[in-house]
Parts: structure tokens; C-alpha cells; sequence
């Protein structure tokens, strides 16, 4: 099909999906933007086939446009719980996935044979740097995951910055340790909540998910501007 049909196509099947007139307009203009780049200087992208094969099957575009409508509806009207309540639990969650990893990588190392994986595989440092990483990562996943999706959701900025530093305090409380022996079977990790004092390690990962949630705020002006 030729352009104008394939944006004819995809304008009915958001139609038949329910997506409000206004969300629908906004979308197809942004449909024919990206076409008339695709098709800058080209002659031949009127090709039958040719316009589905770089833009999408209409059908499965219109059905996840209209799913990510009602995702970022369902967030801007919730935002309580999303931007409020859930961070704790999600951070409780995030924690728990990536000791599960953690406790998975060990278990591999034992079950190949190693009596005392951390010794003997050679691997403390790396072991040491994945301990601590545990008071990075999670944390700086789930600010990026609630920027990306206080963005999308196009929700006030308060909500974004209500879950990041939610998510920010938790990683500055949260306390690392791992002690490795040379005797099989003693070494060992521990993981709790406390204030830093004078724990630089606690404070350093203050910083990165509020860096993140920076840059998605950022991100959310720049777009309500091009918007206005």
C-alpha cells in the first residue's frame, strides 16, 4: 500500500480501538512527519509493501499506541500510588531480584565444583565489586525506570521527583559489607539499613539516582515546551 493508505489504515484502526480524536490527530501527525523524512528525497516509497515494511503493520501499530495510551492514562490518574506509595516496595523487589542473581552466580560456581567459589575462582575483587554494587544498581534502575515513565505518563513534575528521592534515600540508607576468608566456608556478605556518617560509599550512592531523576525532569521540560 502507498502511504496515503497506510496512514488511512492506521487512522481506522485507532478509530475502531477507541483512541480519544485529539490523541489520534496528534499521533497521525507524528506518523507523517516520520514519513516525510523516510521518504526525503526518495521516489520509489510508494512500492506496495514497501511502507509496511519500514513503518509497521497498521493493526499491530494502532494496538500498541492504544495499549500505551491507556498505560500513561491509568498512571496520570494514579499517581499517588505509583509516584508514591509503590517506590519502597519496588526498591524492596529490585533488591530481592538482584540477590537472587547474586545467589545465583554462586550456586553455578559451586555446583561446578568449587568449595570455596569466591577463594578459590580468584574472583574477590569481583565478587567484592558486585557486593557493593548492590547499593548502585537496583536503585539507579528503578530512577530510571520511574523518569522513563513520569515522561510517557506526561504526570507533574512533583510525582517524578516525589519517586526519586524516595528511591535516592533508600540507596543512601542502605549498607554493603562482605568479608572474605581464607578458610572454606567463612567468608561473608551482609546487607542492612543505616545512617552513613562517615560512609562515602552510603553518600556516593545518593548521587546517582538523583542524577537520573535530573535528567528526566530535563527531558519532561523540553517536551512540554516543544508541546506548548
Amino acid at each position: 500500500m502507498d502511504r496515503h493508505s497506510w496512514l488511512e489504515r492506521v487512522a481506522g484502526e485507532l478509530a475502531g480501538r477507541g483512541l480519544p480524536a485529539g490523541v489520534r490527530a496528534h499521533l497521525l501527525e507524528e506518523l507523517q512527519d516520520h514519513l516525510d523524512d523516510l521518504t526525503e528525497g526518495s521516489t520509489n516509497m510508494a512500492a506496495d509493501g514497501e511502507v509496511t515494511q519500514r513503518m509497521g503493520v497498521p493493526d499491530v501499530l494502532a494496538a500498541t499506541a492504544v495499549a500505551e495510551y491507556r498505560r500513561a492514562v491509568w498512571v496520570r490518574r494514579h499517581p499517588f500510588l505509583v509516584f508514591g506509595v509503590a517506590p519502597v516496595p519496588a526498591v524492596i523487589l529490585g533488591l530481592a531480584v538482584y540477590l537472587l542473581a547474586f545467589a545465583g552466580v554462586g550456586y553455578a560456581l559451586d555446583t561446578a565444583g568449587f568449595e570455596d567459589p569466591i577463594h578459590e575462582s580468584g574472583f574477590e575483587q569481583v565478587a567484592a565489586t558486585l557486593w557493593y554494587s548492590i547499593g548502585f544498581v537496583p536503585f539507579l534502575a528503578l530512577a530510571a525506570g520511574y523518569g522513563w515513565l513520569a515522561v510517557r505518563s506526561q504526570v507533574a513534575w512533583g510525582w517524578l521527583a516525589a519517586s526519586v528521592v524516595q528511591v535516592a534515600v533508600l540507596a543512601w540508607l542502605a549498607r554493603t559489607e562482605i568479608r572474605l576468608s581464607d578458610v572454606p566456608g567463612q567468608s561473608q556478605v551482609l546487607l542492612g539499613i543505616g545512617f552513613p556518617g562517615a560512609n562515602l560509599r552510603q553518600l556516593a550512592q545518593l548521587l546517582p539516582p538523583l542524577v537520573v531523576g535530573w535528567l528526566a525532569l530535563r527531558t519532561a521540560g523540553r517536551r512540554a515546551a516543544v508541546a506548548a
